[in-house]
C-alpha cells in the first residue's frame, strides 16, 4: 500500500496536477483564509491612529492610546503604547484655532518632545466646569422599612412610567463615588430638596474612602425639616492632606423619615463624574448626583477644552522628572480643513515595542494637544525589515497577540494547505495510488525511476 497525504479515515487518491499554478493558487487561498481568520479573531494593525478623544482607550486589537492627557506639571500631550519596535516617525495635525494666536505674532517656535515611561501610568478622567443638564430627582431618602421593594411598589412604578406620571423612588441609601483631583479634600456640595411634609426626621451624611468602604471618614446629621424645596448644602469636614487622585464616596441615609418627610436628592444624566457613579440601595445607576468636591488650600488650574472632551490626568507622572528620549523640530506639511499637518521624524527607537510614551508638542513654549495622531514603525530597507521580522517573530508582536495565537495560526495554515494540495494533487509522474486487488498489491507508476529499472531487471533475469 502506497503512502499519501491522509486527512480522512481512508487513503487519499492523488491525481496528477497539470501545472504548478493550481498548487500556487491553493497556497495563496490557504494563506488568505488564515489571514482573514487571524484578523477576525485577534485583530492586527501596523500603526496607532486616533482622532481626538474619540479613539477607544484599549480594545481587543489596539494598545493604549489617550488624547488630551496632562501630567502633574500641567502639560498637555498624547499618551500611547508603541505597538512595534523601531518607532521612528510621528505624524500629527493641530487645530488651526489653537495656534492662530501664535501665528499672528510671526513664525512660531515649534518643538516636539517624546518621553519614555518606565511602566503604564495610572490616570483618571476629569471634566472641566460640569454643567448639569436633564436634571431630575433621583430618590427620596427614607427609613429602611419604607424603601423595601414589593410587588405593589414595582407595579405602581411601572404603571407610572407608562403614563409618564413618574414618581420619585424611595431609597434607604443613596450614594456617589468619585476621584479627588486635588489635595486637601474638605467638603461635598450637593443639591437636596424637601418632601411634601416637614414634620420631623433626620438626614445623615456619610463620607468614606474606597480603600476601606466600611469605615466612615466623616458623618453628619441634619434635620430634614430645615431643607427647603431646592437647596444647595455643603458638608464640611477636616481637610484630607493626600487626597489627590484617590477615590472616595459619600452616601445619605435616614433613620426615621417616612415617605412624606423623605428629602430628595438631585441627579443628572450628564456624566459629570467619569470616574464614579451613583447608586441607590447598593444598585448602580446610569446617572450622577449633582455634586461638587471642595478643596482647601489648593489652587485648581482650569483648562480651556472643547465641549464634550474629557481630559485624562496622569496620576503618578511628572514629565519634569524625565528626560526626553527624542526631541526636535517637526517638518511642516501644509494645512487642510483648518488643520495644520506636520511630521516629527527621529532616529528609530529599537526597543519600543509595548512601551509607553508621552508625546508633547510645544508652540512658543506652550503645550498644544494634537487633533490627529499617527505612529509609524520601520527598520529601514526591505532586507533589514525582512531580517527583523524573521528574527523577532515571537518577540516583536502587537500587545494583544500571544505566542499561542501564532502557533494556532500556523497549525491552521498547515491544515488548509494540506487539504487543498490533497484535493488538487501534487506535480510529478504519479498518476494514481491503488489500495490493492484480490490478486495482490499493485504499485502502479508511483515508484522511483531506480526502483522501476530494478524491477524490470529482475523480471528479465
Amino acid at each position: 500500500m502506497s503512502t499519501g497525504l491522509i486527512y480522512s479515515l481512508e487513503p487519499a487518491i492523488i491525481v496528477k496536477s497539470k501545472t504548478w499554478v493550481w498548487v500556487t493558487l491553493a497556497t495563496a487561498l490557504a494563506l488568505g483564509i488564515g489571514v482573514i481568520a487571524f484578523q477576525l479573531a485577534f485583530g492586527f494593525s501596523s500603526a496607532i491612529v486616533f482622532d481626538g478623544a474619540s479613539y477607544p482607550e484599549r480594545g481587543p486589537s489596539a494598545p493604549l492610546a489617550l488624547s488630551w492627557t496632562r501630567d502633574l506639571s500641567g502639560k498637555l500631550g498624547q499618551l500611547f503604547q508603541s505597538e512595534y519596535s523601531h518607532l521612528y516617525r510621528i505624524s500629527f495635525s493641530i487645530d488651526g484655532q489653537l495656534v492662530a494666536p501664535f501665528i499672528r505674532g510671526g513664525p512660531p517656535d515649534v518643538q516636539c518632545k517624546l518621553y519614555e515611561l518606565s511602566e503604564e501610568p495610572k490616570h483618571i478622567k476629569l471634566k472641566q466646569n460640569p454643567t448639569p443638564s436633564s436634571a431630575f430627582w433621583a430618590a427620596a431618602i427614607c427609613e429602611e422599612k419604607h424603601s423595601r421593594r414589593t410587588v405593589f411598589k414595582q407595579t405602581r412604578d411601572l404603571v407610572g412610567n407608562v403614563f409618564k406620571k413618574t414618581t420619585i423612588p424611595l431609597a434607604h441609601v443613596a450614594g456617589q463615588t468619585f476621584a479627588a483631583t486635588q489635595n486637601g479634600l474638605c467638603g461635598i456640595t450637593t443639591i437636596l430638596g424637601s418632601g411634601p411634609q416637614k414634620d420631623r426626621g433626620k438626614l445623615a451624611f456619610h463620607m468614606f474612602s474606597k480603600d476601606d468602604p466600611n469605615k466612615d471618614l466623616f458623618t453628619q446629621e441634619i434635620a430634614a425639616g430645615d431643607i427647603s424645596e431646592e437647596q444647595i448644602i455643603t458638608f464640611d469636614f477636616e481637610p484630607i492632606e493626600n487626597s489627590r487622585f484617590k477615590r472616595y464616596g459619600f452616601y445619605f441615609t435616614s433613620p426615621d423619615c417616612g415617605p412624606l418627610q423623605a428629602p430628595r436628592i438631585l441627579a443628572t444624566k450628564t456624566d459629570i463624574e467619569p470616574n464614579g457613579e451613583a447608586w441607590l440601595d447598593y444598585r448602580p445607576q446610569r446617572c450622577d448626583f449633582v455634586f461638587k468636591a471642595q478643596y482647601c488650600g489648593a489652587a485648581h488650574e482650569s483648562l480651556q477644552v472643547p465641549p464634550h472632551v474629557i481630559v485624562q490626568q496622569l496620576a503618578d507622572v511628572d514629565i519634569e522628572d524625565y528626560e526626553a528620549v527624542r526631541e526636535g523640530r517637526p517638518s511642516y506639511r501644509g494645512s487642510e480643513n483648518d488643520q495644520h499637518k506636520a511630521v516629527f521624524e527621529f532616529p528609530a527607537i529599537v526597543a519600543s515595542s509595548s512601551r509607553y510614551y508621552f508625546f508633547i508638542l510645544e508652540v512658543n513654549g506652550i503645550s498644544v494637544p494634537c487633533q490627529t495622531f499617527l505612529c509609524q514603525h520601520s527598520v529601514g530597507t526591505l532586507p533589514e525589515t525582512l531580517r527583523h521580522i524573521v528574527g523577532t517573530l515571537m518577540i516583536d508582536k502587537p500587545p494583544c497577540v500571544r505566542k499561542e495565537h501564532i502557533v494556532v495560526l500556523a497549525c491552521l495554515l498547515f491544515f488548509l494547505l494540506a487539504v487543498f494540495v490533497n484535493c488538487l494533487g501534487l506535480p510529478g509522474s504519479c498518476k494514481r495510488v491503488s489500495t490493492g486487488t484480490e490478486h495482490g498489491t499493485q504499485a502502479g507508476e508511483c515508484g522511483s525511476v531506480a526502483e522501476t529499472k530494478q524491477s524490470h531487471k529482475g523480471q528479465n533475469q
